[in-house]
């Protein structure tokens, strides 16, 4: 997101100024793995489970398993007939934005971002951090879509092209929102010990962004380090790729990952995280290249209403080009596929300058600029749903602090959708 501040800021930087799914009344019973029954068997939500069916007056038990629970009831659903919770920045949970602070720059980060975080690092950090808990957090408290950003401190990128990695774990690859957040095999291992732990529950893995240097032969060594991480970091005996939506296992494309794969031949597959990848990487049989499958647009504001009013418009261009058929814009988007409207509000460059030079422009946190929309977005959700819009999957930041809650909002109206 703060990447994409614009030129103006970093001189100013240095100068110190669709539709309800049908439901099935009985539906057939999804063949069980022997690894999705060890998963069930340590289910803690079987503990709830009654002769009247699963308890779920629990909230972990909602949120936990709350896509395999609503959909038994409408095994014909496909991505895109979901409503599906998400986070944006979902990585950059672990930036410190209380004294000591001391952001870390990733390489290739703008020189604004450096000038930032030597002038009010407690300030640049609390502008790039976007949740408060980790991935694996997220995913048990309902989340199902999580944007992905890597990249490499900016002081240990190698000076000089090397060979691939022995060791792909040992390359620091971290997730980032312009400082570094958390190392990235942190949150994988989170993600997929959820995903073998709740095998019918579908994870989008977006990685949005994959920021490095400006030299393509140094990037190829980290681009190389990151395919080697989704197929050697292990849980178990699982791999991200291992668990993930292959063309050959689901039987789509890209284009068709959200729109024709039933979720229960996902079930069936016993794979269960479709990865999105930076067109940039090699493509690679466990990953599909996100700009095919997804499109996302950006608001790129700080103000609830604009934003509301731009993604009431990126609606209306979607439902305009699912009736036309015509699907793929000038710029090469997708707009017929997996959709994300991004409800997380952009701090301007007026806002981040004054935030961290002229100790003006509050709120000055992303925490802050959430407070001002999140509260609204159930509401957003609740609308769009009941007047037909073809909203899919919605993503804000720190999406627990809302009233009413977001993610069970999602939930109940998924419910609503199969009834």
């Amino acid at each position: 997101m703060l990447r994409q501040v614009s030129a103006a800021l970093a001189v100013a930087a240095l100068v110190g100024t669709t539709g309800a799914v049908s439901a099935q009344a009985a539906p057939t019973t999804p063949t069980v793995s022997a690894r999705q029954g060890a998963a069930a068997a340590a289910d803690p939500c079987d503990a709830g489970r009654n002769a009247r069916g699963w308890n779920w007056t629990t909230r972990l038990c909602r949120t936990a398993n709350w896509m395999g629970r609503v959909y038994a009831h409408a095994p014909n659903a496909r991505l895109t007939d979901m409503l599906l919770p998400g986070t944006h920045d979902s990585g950059a949970y672990a930036i410190r934005d209380r004294a000591p602070c001391a952001p870390q720059v990733i390489a290739g980060a703008g020189a604004q971002f450096v000038a930032a975080a030597q002038q009010n690092p407690c300030a640049a950090a609390a502008l790039a951090k976007a949740q408060d808990r980790d991935l694996g957090q997220q995913l048990r408290n309902g989340v199902r879509y999580l944007d992905i950003r890597v990249g490499v401190p900016a002081d240990e990128v190698i000076p000089a092209p090397e060979p691939p990695a022995p060791d792909p774990l040992a390359v620091p690859l971290v997730m980032q929102h312009n400082y570094v957040s958390a190392p990235l095999a942190t949150g994988l291992r989170q993600t997929l010990r959820f995903a073998t732990q709740h095998p019918r529950e579908v994870v989008i893995l977006d990685f949005q962004h994959i920021d490095l240097t400006e030299d393509p032969a140094i990037n190829a060594y980290y681009q190389k380090a990151l395919i080697g991480v989704l197929r050697q970091l292990l849980v178990g005996s699982e791999s991200i790729c291992s668990r993930a939506w292959t063309p050959a296992s689901v039987g789509a494309t890209a284009h068709g990952v959200g729109t024709k794969v039933p979720i229960r031949r996902a079930w069936r597959t016993d794979r269960n995280i479709l990865v999105l990848m930076d067109s940039a990487l090699p493509a690679r049989s466990c990953y599909y290249d996100r700009d095919l499958a997804l499109v996302s647009p950006w608001p790129n504001t700080d103000v609830p209403a604009v934003s509301k009013k731009d993604n009431d418009g990126y609606l209306a261009e979607r439902g305009q080009r699912l009736s036309s058929g015509r699907c793929t814009d000038a710029d090469g988007a997708y707009w017929c596929g997996l959709f994300v409207n991004q409800l997380q509000l952009t701090p301007s460059v007026s806002r981040y300058v004054g935030c961290i030079w002229q100790n003006t422009g509050d709120p000055c946190s992303l925490a802050g600029l959430a407070a001002l929309v999140n509260d609204r977005v159930a509401g957003y959700m609740t609308r769009w749903t009941k007047q037909g819009e073809p909203t899919n999957i919605n993503i804000v930041d720190f999406y627990e602090r809302s009233a009413p809650d977001i993610v069970d909002r999602m939930i109940h109206l998924n419910r609503m959708r199969i009834d």
